[in-house]
């Protein structure tokens, strides 16, 4: 059993704290509200066409897979926020 060093735990520390999804906050909206429009968004956001190319192809299949899904992901919290921001809320991380 292989045990992680202090360094390795304080960079998925890290990682964890980057990956965290951002708090929304809009004057005068409650949490109903909140969770109409974040659920809105997100469905929004998972049938957009994405606009960006796929990237080449590797020789490395596996890789390949994971740069597609790498992109697909960015372009759907991009449109998730996009929509946030006009629906007038404003992201707290």
């Amino acid at each position: 059993m292989k045990i992680f060093s202090p360094l390795t735990w304080l960079a998925l520390l890290a990682l964890a704290a980057c990956a965290q999804q951002p708090r929304w906050d809009k004057p005068d909206s409650n949490e109903a509200a909140l969770k109409n429009d974040t659920d809105s968004c997100y469905q929004q956001a998972r049938v957009s066409p994405a606009t960006r190319p796929a990237p080449p192809p590797s020789a490395y299949g596996a890789s390949s897979a994971f740069a597609i899904e790498d992109v697909r992901v960015q372009h759907e919290r991009d449109v998730y926020e996009r929509c946030m921001e006009k629906r007038g809320y404003s992201s707290k991380r």
